[in-house]
C-alpha cells in the first residue's frame, strides 16, 4: 500500500484509500489476511470492526447469545453487520437475509471452527485475487456466502455462473431444479438447539469449504448502520440505543479529511430548519422524531465549510477550520454545530463574558432566538447566561456599519457571537460588495441534489398521488447574497 501511494507521487496525508481502487481493495486484502492469521494464532474467536465504527457498549453478551431474543448466535460460525434499510424487514427476515444487498463486513464476529476457518482461508484467496476480479473485501465476502463462484461479479461469464451454480446444488446435496435464490441458505435448526423466539442463523453452504456454515446477520438496532442511526434515527423512535454505529451511508469524504464521517459522529443532532424534504420512503413511519435532525453531510458539503484543498493543507493541521469568519471565499467559515454551541451555552457564566447574541434594535430584550429559547426552557440565572450579553445593532445596515458598530462597542474582541438566521436576515440589508459574499455562499452550499447513494435509489410508487419518489430526497434553497449598498462602487469577484 505504501508502495502504491508513493507510486502516485502522494505523500500518506494525501492518499484517499477509499477513493483510490487499487489502494482501498489491498487494504481490504490485507484487513481478512489479519483476520484469519489472529484466528490461527490465538485459537480463539474474534470480534472486528473498521475504524469507522464506534462502540457504546460492550457486545460480548449480544455474540455470546446471553441476550434474550439472540440465543441462537451462541452456536453461530460468523456473525456480520448489515446494509439493511427496513427496520421491519431486518426483524422479520432476520437481518434481511434473502435481500440482494451486500452483507456489510463493518463488524464481525469469527469464531474458531472449522467452517469459519475455511470460509476465512477462501475470503483470503478471493481477496487476494481481487485485482483481476476488481472485487472488494464486501463484495467478495457476499458472493462466498451466497455460495457464488471466485470473479462471479466481473470476471465469469453467464455460462460460467451457470455451470458453478449447477455445482453448487450438486456439491451441496441441493435439489436440481432449485432455482437459485434458494440455494443460497436455510434456516438453522441448530441440531435441534434453536431456541424458539431467537433471531435465526441461517445454514449456508460454499462449496469445496464448508457444507454447513451457520450464519447470522447482527440486528440492526443494535448495530446500526450511517442510515438506520442518523437518518431513520431508529434509536428515538425505538427508545433501544445501539452498541455500535458503523458510518456508512454518508457523504463528504474528502482526500484530506473524512468530513462525512467525523461531522456525523462529533456534531449528531444539528437541527436544520430549512430543510425543504427529508423521506426515507415507507420506513418513514409515524414516530419519525420532529423537527428532523438531519446528518449535516446530508445538507450541506462538509468539505465547503473548511475551505478550498489549497487552503485547508495551509492550515498544516488535519480537518483543521479557519481562523476567522470574515476571510476570502476559499478560506471557509468557523462554524460551530448545535451540539458544541449548546455546550457552550450550558457552560453558565463565562459564556456571559467571552460571547453574546446580536439582535436588531426594533426586537425585544432576549431577541428572536432568545425568545424562542425562553419558551421552552426557561434560563434559570436569567437570560444573559443563556444567550450571552445581547447587542442590539440597528436593522438594514450595511456590512461596514455593522463592523463598525462591533468595534464601536467593543464586541468585535469577542470570540463568539450568536445571531439567529432570522435575526441575521433583519440586520445585514446589503453589502459593499456582492460577487465576494455570493462567492462564499456558492462556496458554503454549492449543490443542488437529490443526494443519496446509488444503491440507495430505489424508486416507491404512491398510488394515492400517482407519483413516484426515492428511497431518499433532500434538497436546500440556495441563499442569494444581500444587494449592494447605493453609492458603494462595484468591483469584481477577483476583488
Amino acid at each position: 500500500m505504501i508502495a502504491e501511494a508513493r507510486k502516485h507521487r502522494a505523500s500518506a496525508a494525501d492518499v484517499n484509500i477509499r477513493g483510490n481502487p487499487t489502494l482501498f481493495i489491498s487494504l481490504g486484502a490485507r484487513k481478512v489476511a489479519a483476520i484469519l492469521l489472529l484466528l490461527e494464532r490465538s485459537g480463539r474467536p474474534v470480534v472486528v470492526s473498521d475504524v469507522d465504527v464506534v462502540w457504546l457498549r460492550d457486545p460480548s453478551a449480544l455474540v455470546l447469545g446471553r441476550l434474550a431474543g439472540y440465543e441462537d448466535f451462541a452456536h453461530a460460525d460468523l456473525l456480520a453487520s448489515t446494509d439493511c434499510l427496513d427496520p421491519v424487514q431486518d426483524v422479520a427476515d432476520h437481518g434481511c437475509f434473502h435481500v440482494l444487498q451486500d452483507r456489510n463486513t463493518g463488524v464481525l464476529l469469527v469464531r474458531n471452527t472449522s467452517a469459519a476457518l475455511g470460509a476465512m482461508r477462501e475470503w483470503r484467496d478471493r481477496t487476494a485475487g481481487a485485482f483481476q476480479a476488481w472485487e472488494t473485501d464486501q463484495t467478495a465476502f457476499d458472493d462466498l456466502l451466497r455460495g457464488r463462484g471466485r470473479g462471479h461479479r466481473r470476471n465469469m461469464t453467464q455460462a460460467q455462473r451457470q455451470e458453478h451454480s449447477a455445482f453448487k446444488r450438486s456439491w451441496c446435496g441441493l435439489p436440481a431444479t432449485m432455482i437459485e435464490a434458494e440455494t443460497m441458505g436455510v434456516l438453522s435448526e441448530l441440531d435441534g438447539r434453536h431456541v424458539a423466539g431467537s433471531r435465526r442463523l441461517f445454514d449456508v453452504c460454499i462449496p469445496r469449504v464448508a457444507r454447513t456454515l451457520r450464519f447470522g446477520l447482527l440486528p440492526l438496532a443494535l448495530v446500526a448502520n450511517g442510515h438506520s442511526f442518523f437518518v431513520q434515527q431508529l434509536q428515538l423512535q425505538t427508545g433501544v440505543w445501539p452498541m455500535a454505529v458503523h458510518a456508512t451511508y454518508q457523504f463528504e469524504d474528502a482526500v484530506d479529511c473524512a468530513f462525512g464521517k467525523r461531522e456525523r459522529m462529533r456534531e449528531w443532532g444539528l437541527y436544520w430548519a430549512r430543510l425543504t424534504r427529508c423521506t426515507v420512503g415507507h420506513q418513514a413511519a409515524p414516530t419519525q422524531p420532529l423537527p428532523f435532525r438531519c446528518p449535516m453531510d446530508h445538507v450541506v458539503p462538509i468539505g465547503g465549510w473548511h475551505g478550498k484543498y489549497e487552503a485547508r493543507r495551509a492550515r498544516g493541521r488535519r480537518c483543521e477550520l479557519p481562523g476567522r469568519a470574515d476571510g476570502r471565499p476559499e478560506e471557509g467559515m468557523p462554524y460551530r454545530t448545535h451540539g458544541w454551541l449548546r455546550a457552550a451555552h450550558e457552560a453558565g457564566p463565562p459564556f456571559a463574558s467571552f460571547g453574546g447574541t446580536l439582535v436588531p434594535h426594533d426586537e425585544n430584550a432576549v431577541g428572536a432566538m432568545g425568545a424562542a429559547r425562553a419558551a421552552t426552557v426557561p434560563p434559570v440565572h436569567g437570560a444573559e447566561l443563556v444567550d450571552g450579553a445581547l447587542l442590539r445593532l440597528p436593522a438594514a445596515s450595511s456590512d461596514a456599519k455593522l463592523r463598525e458598530a462591533l468595534r464601536s462597542s467593543g464586541w468585535d474582541t469577542r470570540p463568539l457571537l450568536r445571531v439567529s438566521l432570522e435575526d441575521a436576515r433583519k440586520l445585514l440589508g446589503c453589502v459593499a460588495h456582492v460577487p465576494p459574499a455570493q462567492a462564499l455562499l456558492l462556496q458554503l452550499f454549492r449543490f443542488h441534489w437529490c443526494w443519496r447513494p446509488e444503491e440507495m435509489t430505489e424508486p416507491r410508487y404512491d398510488a394515492a398521488t400517482n407519483t413516484t419518489t426515492d428511497v431518499c430526497v433532500w434538497g436546500l434553497p440556495t441563499p442569494a447574497a444581500p444587494k449592494r449598498c447605493s453609492g458603494e462602487p462595484s468591483k469584481t469577484s477577483a476583488e
